[in-house]
This record gives C-alpha cells, sequence and structure tokens, in this order.
C-alpha cells in the first residue's frame, strides 16, 4: 500500500456546484464535479490547483455564476497518482500507451485527454490522481524571477509561468471539504 501523501488542493467553481459537492460528501455518497475533458489536459476529472493564488487567479477570471474555492484534503499513496510530472512516468506509459489503445480499440494517436481516459479505464480505478504542469505562455515572468535574457535560453531557471494542476479521478481521495472565498 505504500506510504501515505497528503496535499490541500484548491478547485474553484459555483457556488451551487460547490455546495452540492459538499452535500454529497456529507451525505456519505460522494460525488465528484467532474469536468468532460479529452483534449490537451488530463481527461475527465475534478482540476485542482496546487495552491491558494493559482485559485485566487482562476477564481478573478471565472465566467461562473457566484464563483467560489473550494479547499480539499487529498490523501493518496504512490500507487493512486499517475504522476506526468516524472520523466520514467512518463516513458513508461509511452511505451504502455500502444498496447492500451488497441486493447480498448483506440486510435493510438488521439489527444492527451483520450489517452488519459482510456489508460484510467485500462487501470480499472487504480489511477485516482494526475499531476501535470501547464505552461501559460501567456502569463508574463513574474518580476521577482527574472533572470538577464541570455541566461534565460541557456540553461534551467526558475519560472512563473508553468502551474501544477491535479485531476481528481476518484472521490475516496479527497476529504475535508470547505469554502475558502467568494468574489
Amino acid at each position: 500500500m505504500g506510504k501515505k501523501s497528503v496535499l490541500y488542493l484548491y478547485h474553484v467553481n459555483s457556488l451551487k456546484e460547490i455546495k452540492k459537492c459538499i452535500t454529497s460528501f456529507e451525505n456519505g455518497s460522494p460525488k465528484l464535479y467532474t469536468a468532460k475533458e479529452d483534449g490537451f489536459w488530463a481527461g475527465d476529472g475534478m482540476y485542482f490547483w496546487d495552491n491558494p493564488g493559482n485559485a485566487q487567479y482562476w477564481l478573478r477570471h471565472s465566467k461562473k455564476e457566484h464563483p467560489v474555492i473550494l479547499e480539499a484534503k487529498v490523501i493518496y499513496n504512490i500507487n493512486d497518482i499517475l504522476d506526468l510530472t516524472d520523466k520514467e512516468v512518463l516513458a513508461s506509459f509511452y511505451n504502455l500507451w500502444p498496447m492500451v489503445a488497441q486493447k480498448f480499440n483506440v486510435n493510438p494517436n488521439v489527444s492527451l485527454g483520450k489517452k488519459i481516459n482510456t489508460i484510467t479505464r485500462a487501470f480499472d480505478g487504480k489511477i485516482k490522481l494526475v499531476k501535470e504542469l501547464g505552461l501559460y505562455p501567456a502569463l508574463k515572468e513574474d518580476k521577482f524571477l527574472n533572470l538577464p535574457s541570455t541566461n534565460k535560453m541557456e540553461r534551467p531557471h526558475v519560472t512563473s509561468t508553468v502551474r501544477t494542476i491535479y485531476c481528481v479521478k476518484e472521490e475516496s481521495v479527497l476529504s475535508e471539504l470547505k469554502i475558502l472565498g467568494e468574489v
């Protein structure tokens, strides 16, 4: 089973959807707010930011009616997560994907979201959480982090234009749901 890890993550949605989600957990029938996604992200699931600042940004730009931030405690073990920030995991799934695609009769050249939806099905509920990095090229580099432009291209460097995003696939990893903020 392995050592348990704990994260606090942040989801932005309408007050109505957040309350529905919290109520389902309180009533003992947990239900995720599931975004149906098969494009560039991690497929179907409930998407969370890894820090309150990113959630606040999303809250300010949300087009949802009466948006709020949901904070959730996430408890998982290493076998529960598909970590797309780990090069070894990516290499393993790259090699595994053609066999999964064939078994599930899916075109191997589909989008990342469709691949992850299919892989999640293939692992029959064992993948409860997906971790990914999102590049937001329209974001300006934070002035505090700016390095001379000549150094940026020549070596690794700190950046503020990448965001860590989690896609929760299974409600069993979530607990302690609460509303943090409203606009």
